[in-house]
C-alpha cells in the first residue's frame, strides 16, 4: 500500500480535526498519510494547515463514484470513512472496497442500522481476511464502551466474573405533546 491512512471526508469538521491532530503529533516520517475529497481547493487549504512533519498527499475521491472508492481503498492500509450520513452517502460500498481491497475501515458512524448490515455482511470476511471493521470509533461509541466496562468491572468486584456479551437497546422517546414555543 502506498499510504498507511488515508482520511477520506478530510474537509468536514471531522475530517479537519482528524486532520489537525495528526499534524500535531510527532511522526516526522513514521507515517505516511494522505487526505481525501472531492474538492482540491478545500483539500489544499487543509493540507497546508499542517504544522510541521510530513504534509499528507492530497487525493481525489467522490463516496458516490465507485470506480474512485475502490482505487482509493488500493492505496492504503487504513482508510478512515468521515462521510456521513453512512446509511446515504455510500458507506456500504466504501466499507465493500476496503474489504475488497484487503484495507482496514473505521468511522465514526452512530447510525446503527447502517452498522448492523455492515457488520452482518462483511464480518465473515473481514474475520477470515484478518481485517479490521471499526464503525463507531469515536463519540458516538464512548458511552456504550464505558458503561460495559463499568459494569463488568462492578460484576468483577463482587465476584460474579465477567461478561462475555453485551446488548445496548438504543430507545428514543418524543414528547407525547409537541414543545411549546416560547
Amino acid at each position: 500500500h502506498e499510504f498507511d491512512v488515508v482520511i477520506l471526508g478530510a474537509t468536514g469538521f471531522c475530517g479537519r480535526l482528524v486532520c489537525e491532530y495528526l499534524s500535531g503529533c510527532q511522526l516526522d516520517g513514521e507515517l505516511s498519510w494522505a487526505i481525501a475529497g472531492r474538492n482540491r481547493h478545500k483539500l489544499n487549504r487543509i493540507a497546508g494547515n499542517v504544522r510541521g512533519g510530513v504534509k499528507p498527499e492530497i487525493i481525489l475521491a467522490d463516496a458516490s463514484d465507485l470506480t474512485s472508492l475502490n482505487r482509493l481503498a488500493r492505496r492504503c492500509r487504513v482508510l478512515v470513512n468521515l462521510v456521513g450520513p453512512y446509511q446515504t452517502h455510500s458507506g456500504y460500498e466504501i466499507v465493500k472496497a476496503c474489504v475488497n481491497a484487503g484495507t482496514d475501515y473505521l468511522d465514526l458512524s452512530a447510525e446503527t442500522q447502517f452498522q448492523r448490515r455492515i457488520i452482518d455482511d462483511f464480518h465473515g470476511r473481514a474475520q477470515t481476511d484478518k481485517r479490521r471493521i471499526v464503525p463507531a470509533c469515536g463519540f458516538y461509541s464512548v458511552p456504550f464502551d464505558l458503561s460495559v466496562m463499568f459494569a463488568n468491572e462492578h460484576f468483577a468486584n463482587i465476584g460474579a466474573g465477567k461478561i462475555e456479551r453485551a446488548d445496548v437497546v438504543l430507545r428514543y422517546t418524543w414528547p407525547a405533546a409537541p414543545l411549546a414555543r416560547v
